[in-house]
C-alpha cells in the first residue's frame, strides 16, 4: 500500500460532479479481485469479487466507477459487461483528462 489516500480524491472531486465512496474504502478498502495475479489462479473468484464491487457502485448510484489501478479497471470492465449494468469504468487519470478536455 502506498498510503496515498486523499490525493486521488481531491482530483476526483475537481474532475467530477460528486465523489461517491463505496463501502470498504480508504484504509478499509475492498479489493477489486484483480490484484496479486488472482486472474491466473482463480479467474472466477476475481470476477465474483469485481461483480460485487460493481453492484455496490450501482447501488450507490454512481455514473462512473473510477480506480487508479489498471488491474481494477480491467476487472471492473469485465464485471460491468457480465452484470449488464450501465456504469462507465475509468482510470482516475482518464477522468481528470476528460475534465480538462483532453480525452
Amino acid at each position: 500500500m502506498s498510503w496515498v489516500i486523499e490525493a486521488p480524491r481531491i482530483l476526483i472531486r475537481e474532475a467530477a460532479r460528486e465523489l461517491v465512496e463505496l463501502p470498504g474504502n480508504r484504509l478499509d478498502t475492498s479489493c477489486c479481485g484483480g490484484g496479486g495475479l488472482l486472474q491466473a489462479v482463480d479467474n472466477e473468484l476475481r470476477l465474483k469479487i469485481a461483480r460485487k464491487r460493481v453492484r455496490e457502485a450501482v447501488e450507490a448510484k454512481a455514473d462512473i466507477l473510477a480506480s487508479a489501478c489498471p488491474a481494477c479497471k480491467s476487472s471492473f470492465v469485465e464485471a460491468v459487461r457480465e452484470e449488464g449494468v450501465d456504469i462507465e469504468v475509468m482510470d482516475v487519470v482518464e477522468l481528470v483528462a476528460r475534465a480538462a478536455g483532453l480525452y
